[in-house]
C-alpha cells in the first residue's frame, strides 16, 4: 500500500541561502517601516515571530504508483487544524484527481482519496475550495471520450466521498480547462476557464447548485484567446472573474462581475497607461467590496511592470503605482495579492534584469502608493507564486529559488508591515538534485502556514506531493 511519508528536511548551507536570509531580513524590515508609516497609529504587533532559519515544523510526502508525476496544487485550512490538499495522483493518461487531508499534520487517511471519472483517462483537481459543513470542491480538467479535455468540478464530503461530478464540454467539444473555482455561502460553485470556440480560445464561467445543477453559463468570445484567471466571490453571492484577452490588436486585462444569477453587471478592460497592453493574473476581495486584481502592463519607458487594481463593487477603477522594480528595460510581473489585517495590499511574482528572474514582493498603502518592495537575489529562473496573510499583519511569500542552476528549493518567507513584526525564512529542499521541486499554493490560519507543490526524491521516484507545515 503506499503511504503518506515523513521526510527529514536537510539543511543548505549554500551561498544562495545566504543571500536569500539576506535578502530576508531586508525585506521583513524595509516593507514593515514602509509600511507601517503608512498605517499611523496602528497598534503593536499581536505576534511577533523571528526565525531566520526556519524550517518547517512538519513535511508529508505523497508517493503514487511507479514514476508517476504527482502534485499536490491547492490546499484550505479549517477550524481545528484540519488541512484539505487538492492535486493529482498517477501521471499520464492514468492520473486521478485527489484529496488529502491531515489534522495539526497528521494524515487523517492512508491515502488521499481520488476521482477516476468513467473514462478511466486523465483526471485533475488543480483549483479547490470548501463550502459550507466543510464540504470541499475542487476543479481541473477530465478527458472525456473524444480523447479532448472537459472542465471537471467534484463536490466532496469532509470525509473524502464523492459527492456529485461535474463536466463542461463546450459546444465545439474542444479543449475546455479551468482556472479558478468559488463557494458562495449557499454551496452554489462557480468554476472559471477556458473554452475552444470555433475560431478563438473563450472565456467561460460555470455555476451549479450545492446538488449539482447547474444555474447558468456566462461566455465570453473574440478573436484570439479570452482567459479568466481568477474568482472571488461576495457576500451577495456576487461574482468577479478576471483574466485578460489577445487579439491581433493586442492585449488587455479584464475584469467582470457577475450577479448571483449570472448576469453581467458590468465589464473592465485595462491595456495600461499608454495603451500597450496588460493582463491581470490574480484578484481578492476588497474591504468595502469590490476586489482588488493584479498582473502586468507594459509602457515605453520601463518594459513591463507590476500591475495592481482596485475595483469597487459598482465598477469604479483605480490603477495603484506601477512596480518598476529597478527601472529601464525589466521586467516585473505579479501572480498573487493578498490584504493585510492593515487593510494593504501585498503582491507577489517576479523581477527579471537581463534575463534573471528573481522572487519579489511589494507591499501597497490604502491609497495605491508602494510601501516597500524587495527582491531576493538568485542567479537563476525564480518567482513567488503565491501569498496569504495572518491577523497580526504578517504576510507569507512562497515560490521556486534555485540554489545550483539544475536544483530548485521551496522559498518561504514571513514579512509583516507592521514595525517590529518580525518574521521567518525557509529554504527547503531534498538531497535529489533536480528542478522538479515546486510550490502551487499557499493557506495561513492563526499563525500556521501550510505550502504545496511537488518534489522528486530520486529518478526513479518520479514527482511527488510535497505539504510543508509551519507551526508558530
Amino acid at each position: 500500500m503506499r503511504t503518506i511519508e515523513h521526510v527529514q528536511t536537510p539543511t543548505s548551507r549554500r551561498w544562495s541561502l545566504r543571500l536569500a536570509v539576506a535578502a530576508g531580513v531586508i525585506l521583513l524590515f524595509a516593507l514593515g517601516a514602509g509600511a507601517a508609516a503608512a498605517a499611523a497609529g496602528a497598534k503593536a504587533p499581536e505576534r511577533i515571530i523571528f526565525d531566520w532559519f526556519a524550517a518547517p515544523s512538519w513535511t508529508r510526502t505523497f508517493h503514487g504508483p511507479g514514476a508517476s508525476h504527482d502534485s499536490a496544487e491547492d490546499v484550505a485550512i479549517t477550524k481545528g487544524g484540519v488541512t484539505y490538499v487538492a492535486g493529482t495522483i498517477g501521471g499520464g493518461a492514468a492520473a486521478d484527481a485527489s484529496v488529502m487531508k491531515l489534522v495539526n499534520g497528521v494524515p487523517a487517511w492512508p491515502a488521499p482519496k481520488v476521482y477516476d471519472s468513467p473514462y478511466h483517462s486523465v483526471d485533475a483537481a488543480d483549483k479547490m475550495a470548501l463550502g459550507p459543513g466543510n464540504t470541499i470542491y475542487t476543479a481541473g480538467e477530465s478527458v472525456g471520450s473524444n480523447g479532448m479535455p472537459d472542465m471537471l468540478v467534484i463536490k466532496w464530503s469532509s470525509s473524502g466521498a464523492v459527492k456529485w461530478a461535474r463536466r463542461y464540454d463546450g459546444p465545439t467539444h474542444g479543449v475546455d480547462q479551468p482556472t479558478a473555482v468559488v463557494v458562495d455561502s449557499a454551496g452554489n460553485v462557480t468554476a472559471a476557464g477556458t473554452a475552444a470556440g470555433a475560431t478563438s480560445i473563450d472565456w467561460v464561467v460555470v455555476s451549479w447548485s450545492a446538488s449539482g445543477v447547474k444555474r447558468w453559463t456566462s461566455r465570453y468570445s473574440a478573436p484570439g484567446m479570452t482567459v479568466p484567471m481568477d474568482l472571488v466571490v461576495a457576500g451577495d453571492r456576487s461574482v468577479y472573474a478576471t483574466g485578460g484577452f489577445a487579439t491581433s490588436a493586442g492585449q488587455a486585462a479584464l475584469t467582470v462581475k457577475y450577479s448571483s444569477s449570472g448576469s453581467t453587471l458590468w465589464k473592465r478592460t485595462y491595456k495600461g497607461p499608454a495603451g500597450f497592453g496588460a493582463a491581470s493574473l490574480a484578484a481578492v476581495a476588497r474591504p468595502g467590496g469590490g476586489v482588488y486584481v493584479c498582473g502586468v502592463t507594459e509602457s515605453a519607458a520601463t518594459s513591463e511592470d507590476g500591475l495592481v487594481m482596485s475595483y469597487t463593487s459598482s465598477g469604479a477603477r483605480d490603477v495603484f503605482a506601477l512596480d518598476t522594480g529597478p527601472g529601464g528595460n525589466t521586467l516585473q510581473r505579479f501572480t498573487d495579492l493578498a490584504v493585510t489585517s492593515t487593510k494593504q495590499v501585498v503582491a507577489v511574482g517576479t523581477s527579471a534584469t537581463a534575463g534573471n528572474y528573481d522572487c519579489r514582493v511589494v507591499s501597497y498603502t490604502v491609497d495605491g502608493t508602494i510601501a516597500g518592495g524587495v527582491t531576493v537575489p538568485g542567479a537563476w529562473d525564480d518567482a513567488f507564486e503565491a501569498v496569504a496573510t495572518d491577523a497580526f499583519g504578517g504576510f507569507y511569500a512562497t515560490g521556486t529559488y534555485h540554489t545550483a542552476v539544475n536544483k530548485t528549493a521551496i522559498l518561504t518567507t514571513r514579512g509583516s508591515v507592521l514595525t517590529g513584526g518580525g518574521g521567518y525564512l525557509s529554504l527547503w529542499e531534498p538531497a535529489f538534485v533536480s528542478e522538479d521541486n515546486e510550490a502551487n499554493a499557499i493557506a495561513v490560519r492563526g499563525a500556521t502556514a501550510i505550502i504545496v507543490g511537488e518534489y522528486s526524491a530520486g529518478a526513479a521516484q518520479g514527482v511527488d506531493h510535497l505539504v510543508l507545515g509551519y507551526v508558530y
